[in-house]
């Protein structure tokens, strides 16, 4: 998806971050008396001191932001700008929740590399793999590959 020439969300795929904060019931706290919050009878899926890979479904984009690498921080805010003016010109978030959803997998990618500097490691590992295969490397064919695993 490409919010203007030249500028598209990325397409990449936990977090230490804290989980949120509990949501009031109004209704409920009120009949009771006290404040109550949401709950399940499920377990936590939350360990303690930060976020699991699996909720970054409801990740704030300031969540996403304080994981990122300075350099992604500043896409980041050039591309959910640009995402929340086109949101304000056209009445429709989707640009926005399609921002923030790649960002997520940006996110999520950065705090299973280890943080900033195995983030940057992994990137330099594709830029160094896509440049190999866009020189004309020799590739092997998958069926030679599978036959040597003998597969």
């Amino acid at each position: 998806m490409s919010l203007r020439p030249g500028v598209t969300c990325p397409t990449l795929s936990g977090l230490g971050v804290p989980p949120p904060t509990p949501r009031r019931i109004p209704a409920a706290g009120m009949a009771l008396g006290r404040r109550v919050t949401a709950m399940t009878a499920a377990a936590s899926s939350t360990p303690p001191g930060g976020r699991r890979p699996e909720t970054w479904v409801d990740a704030t984009p300031a969540e996403v932001r304080a994981v990122l690498t300075p350099e992604s921080a500043a896409e980041f805010d050039l591309q959910w700008r640009e995402a929340l003016s086109r949101a304000a010109d056209t009445y429709d978030l989707t640009v926005v929740h399609t921002c923030l959803e790649a960002w997520c997998r940006v996110a999520r990618v950065t705090v299973a590399a280890g943080g900033h500097d195995g983030y940057r490691a992994l990137r330099s590992t594709a830029a160094t793999a896509l440049e190999d295969r866009g020189s004309g490397a020799p590739g092997v064919p998958w069926r030679e590959v599978r036959g040597d695993l003998g597969l």
